[in-house]
């Protein structure tokens, strides 16, 4: 094959993944905010209309919706392989059960950023798209306003629109790919529990240098 037909192929190719990510952007994006309705509607209602509403009815309420909201999105058309690929189901089954799994959304102390990218990582653990696709319309923002100084918050997902949101979730799902060139899972899990349980994120990410460190002294003695 000559060299510019195999340009043209993976030119190909890296556009398809592209529209494919894109896909998964816009259908996360409206699954969050399903999720978000499900879990918070039933709760208020009941808070407004039901005298005898209590602690224990609001959390039953929520998971209740919650667990609803999840298992029709699982089998809906467009998780089932008529809206989108199978890889791409895979990724949104994956996201939607890592929040289901890990209580995070119902959690008051777990940023925004962790919660939406700790499930992107772990949906995208298999992915072998090149970073300029993966994070392309994050690498799109940062040309164009630089770097950003802090880390997105709920203003910043409820603020951004269109491919802007998806710079969002990928500037969230980036924080946890860096973590991961130097760090274990079991690392990340511990970084991840820590800081939707109310951690200092410096200070957790100073802590898991100085483990790291010692680590490393320990095995070369």
């Amino acid at each position: 094959m000559e060299p510019r037909d195999r340009a043209a192929q993976t030119l190909r190719g890296d556009g398809r993944r592209r529209t494919r990510l894109v896909a998964w952007s816009a259908v996360l994006v409206a699954l969050a905010f399903a999720v978000a309705a499900s879990a918070n509607l039933p709760a208020l209602l009941y808070n407004l209309f039901w005298k005898r509403f209590n602690t224990r009815g609001a959390t039953w309420s929520i998971y209740g919706g919650l667990i609803s909201c999840i298992t029709l999105v699982i089998f809906s058309p467009v998780v089932s392989g008529k809206g989108l690929d199978p890889t791409a189901a895979q990724v949104v089954m994956t996201h939607e059960s890592v929040h289901a799994l890990t209580s995070a959304p119902l959690s008051s102390s777990a940023p925004l950023w962790l919660v939406e990218g700790f499930a992107d990582y772990v949906a995208l653990r298999r992915d072998d798209a090149p970073l300029a696709v993966s994070a392309g319309q994050a690498l799109a923002q940062v040309r164009a306003d630089g770097p950003p100084r802090t880390l997105p918050d709920a203003d910043t997902f409820a603020a951004a629109g269109g491919h802007g949101l998806g710079a969002v979730y990928e500037s969230a799902w980036l924080v946890f790919r860096m973590l991961a060139q130097e760090r274990s899972n079991e690392s990340i899990v511990a970084f991840y529990e820590s800081v939707r349980d109310g951690a200092d994120v410096a200070g957790m990410l100073r802590l898991d240098e100085h483990d790291g460190r010692h680590g490393a002294r320990a095995s070369s003695a």
